[in-house]
C-alpha cells in the first residue's frame, strides 16, 4: 500500500489576493508597518461573535485627549457592537455618526445636490436634500460617499493616530493605501487552493493613483449658489507591475485610508468597488483564458471559485472608490463630531 503526502504551503509562495502576483505578500505587510494608526475593526452579534471585519483610521480631539476611528459606514452597521482590535485587544466603538445624518442638519431646506461623472461630465442626479432623504443615503453609499465616525473607549494614550488632509485633490494623486483585506495566493487554476487561506485579515498596504472619479455640488435652491463641493476617488488595479507595491482592494479593506505620498496625509477612505470587466484584451485572449474570465466574472469575491481562478474578469476590472475626506464640507462634520 502506497501514501501519498501533499504538502500545499512548502510548494508554492503566498501573495496577497488584489495585489500583483509579481510581489510577495510580505512586501505588502512591511510597507502596513509605516502605518501604525491603521486599525481591524470587528462587526459582532448579541454573543459577541464576529459577524464581519473592517478596517479603519484612528484620530484623536486634542481637546479632550479622546480617540475617534473614521471609516467606512456601512462597517459601523449590521451588528449589535463595533470593537477596535489591536494587539489582541478589543475597544468598544460607542456614539457613531455617519457622514449623510450630518447632511441633513447642516444644509438649509432648499438646497439641492447636482452629482456627476466627473471623466465623462455626465450629471448622474439630482436631488433635493431634504424631500429625498432616503434617495439620498443611497445614492451616496453607491458612489463613494459613505462614511462613519465613532468613539474608542479605553485606548492606551500612547497610541499613534493618523492625519488627515485639510484639502481635497482635483487631479490624479499617488498614495498608500492600507486595510485588513482577506488574503490567500492568487494566480491562475487551483495553484496551492488559494481559499484555504481565505479571511487571514492581515494589513498591508499596497501604491495606487486615485484620480477624481465623482463630484458632489451642494447648491442653494433659490439662487443655485454653490454651497460645497465634495469628489469620491477611483482606482483601477494593474497586475502588470512588477516594480512597485501595485495593488487593490478587497473584502475587509473597507474604510482604510487612501494615504499621499506627497503629504503623507490621509485624503481618502475606501468605500466600495464596482465590478467591470476589462475588454480591451479580450481580442488577444487565448480560448483557455477566455473560459477563466468567464468563471471568475460570475464569482463572488469572497467565494472559493473567485480564488481559484484569480483572473482580469474578477479582481483586475473591477473599480475600487474612496470617499474624499480632505474636503471643508468633510472637516466641518469631523470637527463638530469631535468637539460634541
Amino acid at each position: 500500500m502506497f501514501f501519498v503526502f501533499i504538502s500545499v504551503g512548502q510548494s508554492f509562495p503566498l501573495y496577497a489576493v488584489y495585489t500583483s502576483h509579481l510581489k510577495k505578500n510580505s512586501h505588502y505587510r512591511k510597507a502596513a508597518d509605516n502605518f501604525p494608526g491603521v486599525i481591524l475593526i470587528e462587526s459582532r452579534d448579541s454573543r459577541g461573535r464576529p459577524l464581519s471585519t473592517g478596517s479603519g483610521m484612528l484620530i484623536r480631539s486634542s481637546q479632550a485627549e479622546q480617540f475617534y476611528v473614521l471609516t467606512a459606514s456601512h462597517v459601523l452597521k449590521g451588528g449589535v457592537s463595533y470593537h477596535v482590535v489591536l494587539q489582541e485587544k478589543s475597544y468598544e466603538i460607542q456614539s457613531v455618526s455617519h457622514f449623510h445624518e450630518f447632511l441633513f442638519d447642516f444644509f438649509p431646506e432648499k438646497t439641492i445636490l447636482v452629482a456627476k461623472n466627473n471623466d465623462t461630465g455626465e450629471r448622474l442626479f439630482v436631488l433635493r436634500l431634504k424631500q429625498e432623504r432616503d434617495r439620498l443615503k443611497e445614492v451616496l453609499v453607491s458612489y463613494g460617499l459613505d462614511i462613519g465616525l465613532g468613539v474608542v473607549k479605553g485606548l492606551p494614550s500612547d497610541i499613534e493616530t493618523i492625519e488627515l488632509h485639510e484639502t481635497q485633490f482635483s487631479e490624479p494623486e499617488k498614495s498608500w493605501v492600507a486595510g485588513f483585506g482577506e488574503s490567500g495566493q492568487g494566480y491562475f487554476f487551483g495553484e496551492g487552493f488559494a481559499f484555504w487561506t481565505y479571511g487571514s485579515g492581515t494589513k498591508r498596504a499596497f501604491e495606487t493613483v486615485l484620480t477624481p472619479r465623482y463630484q458632489f455640488e451642494f447648491l442653494e435652491g433659490d439662487t443655485m449658489e454653490s454651497l460645497a463641493k465634495i469628489y469620491s476617488y477611483s482606482s483601477i488595479f494593474n497586475p502588470g507591475d512588477g516594480h512597485e507595491l501595485s495593488g487593490h482592494v478587497g473584502p475587509g479593506d473597507s474604510g482604510g485610508p487612501a494615504i499621499s505620498q506627497t503629504s503623507g496625509k490621509v485624503m481618502a477612505l475606501v468605500s466600495g468597488t464596482i465590478p467591470m470587466i476589462k475588454k480591451d484584451s479580450l481580442k488577444t485572449d487565448t480560448y483557455w483564458k477566455k473560459i477563466i474570465r468567464w468563471f471568475g466574472a460570475r464569482s463572488g469575491s469572497r467565494s472559493p471559485l473567485s480564488y481559484l481562478f484569480w483572473h482580469e474578469a474578477n479582481v483586475y476590472g473591477s473599480e475600487a472608490i474612496y470617499a474624499g475626506v480632505g474636503a471643508p464640507l468633510m472637516r466641518q462634520w469631523i470637527r463638530r463630531t469631535l468637539s460634541d
